[in-house]
């Protein structure tokens, strides 16, 4: 009996710690894809404005000078003024942060998780931004991963005007790694997310 106690103690132990992560792991993925007539657009002029969401955790990465480099690459031209451009490109920063601190600091603040899930699940969008990055967390299946890893995740709203035709999607980016350090994880998020919103253009 002793023996079978103790198998189901490491069973339950490894279910909810898994495997540590020793190599960085990085993920990026659309919520749809925006599909954009790339031969029209040679050479157009591109107004980016990239917005951070109040508690969001923007400011720990820098977004929008990746992204303007990555369009300059691509043949665009960032143009400070909207008027001046054939294409205008929004991007709000919902949530950038370490899962692990953002549940702390909800809890900390005394933010209602389940309130905003509720919201977000029945509108699609939520005012508090940190809310929003731990819906999405769970939703990820975060109580799966080793308690070792440090997860972090980036969640964007884009909006791409064109003419008169008008695109959204989300962008959710992840990297994973055991004890990853912050500044490391940041950039790597920094770059996988402005790849692949570039990859829209």
């Amino acid at each position: 009996m002793i023996k079978v106690k103790l198998l189901l103690i490491c069973c339950i132990t490894f279910l909810f710690t898994g495997c540590a992560t020793m190599e960085m792991q990085k993920q990026a993925k659309l919520t749809k894809p925006i599909q954009l007539d790339k031969s029209e657009m040679k050479n157009s002029s591109i107004y980016l404005q990239v917005n951070n969401i109040e508690k969001g955790g923007g400011d720990n990465i820098n977004l929008k000078d990746k992204l303007s480099t990555l369009l300059k690459q691509k043949g665009y031209s960032i143009v400070n003024e909207s008027a001046d451009s054939s294409i205008k490109l929004f991007v709000d920063v919902l949530f950038v942060n370490n899962i692990k601190e953002a549940f702390a600091l909800q809890s900390a603040l005394g933010y209602g998780l389940t309130g905003t899930a509720l919201k977000y699940s029945a509108t699609g969008s939520g005012s508090d931004a940190l809310g929003v990055g731990l819906v999405m967390a769970l939703g990820s299946g975060i109580a799966g991963k080793a308690l070792e890893d440090e997860t972090y995740r980036g969640i964007f709203a884009v909006k791409v005007e064109n003419k008169d035709k008008v695109h959204t999607t989300k962008v959710f980016t992840e990297v994973i790694q055991m004890n990853l350090d912050k500044k490391e994880a940041f950039t790597a998020l920094e770059d996988i997310s402005s790849k692949q919103i570039s990859n829209i253009f």
